[in-house]
């Protein structure tokens, strides 16, 4: 649906945006995934862990904004600090239906978490994200994977 018409992107509940997002997580892999309850989640909505070599946990804030309305520095400052606040995350992602505040990558702080222990991932980049990973699914289901 995301793929012939973009804008049904805000057409969705956000809360059913946290839901796919699980999802994708799971799509690419994850042994385990969870969906925070939707109030007191401490600034995640998604915690996806992989296990075994090169562990990694990542908790994902979901932003199911609409077009013009940009996730502020303060926004990603938050996951930031809840990231220093937890000891056992590896990296935080800001997923939004939209986009960031302009030069907001250039900020010292954000600046300096980017691309190891934080990835904002915009409108464009999310879908393109989970176009791909309809794309391997698709495959592997076709080769019997």
């Amino acid at each position: 649906m995301l793929e012939k018409d973009p804008s049904a992107a805000y057409a969705i509940d956000p809360y059913k945006w946290e839901e796919i997002i699980a999802g994708a997580y799971v799509a690419a892999g994850f042994d385990e995934v969870v969906l925070t309850p939707r109030s007191g989640d401490n600034g995640r909505d998604v915690v996806a862990t992989k296990k075994g070599v090169g562990s990694i946990r990542i908790f994902d804030q979901v932003k199911a904004y609409k077009p013009g309305h940009l996730v502020t520095a303060e926004e990603v400052r938050a996951l930031a600090g809840t990231l220093f606040a937890a000891q056992n995350v590896s990296k935080g992602v800001v997923t939004t239906t939209s986009d960031f505040a302009p030069r907001i990558e250039t900020h010292d702080f954000v600046k300096s978490l980017i691309p190891y222990r934080l990835e904002l991932k915009n409108r464009e980049t999310l879908l393109q994200w989970l176009s791909e990973l309809r794309r391997t699914h698709e495959r592997c289901k076709t080769d019997n994977l």
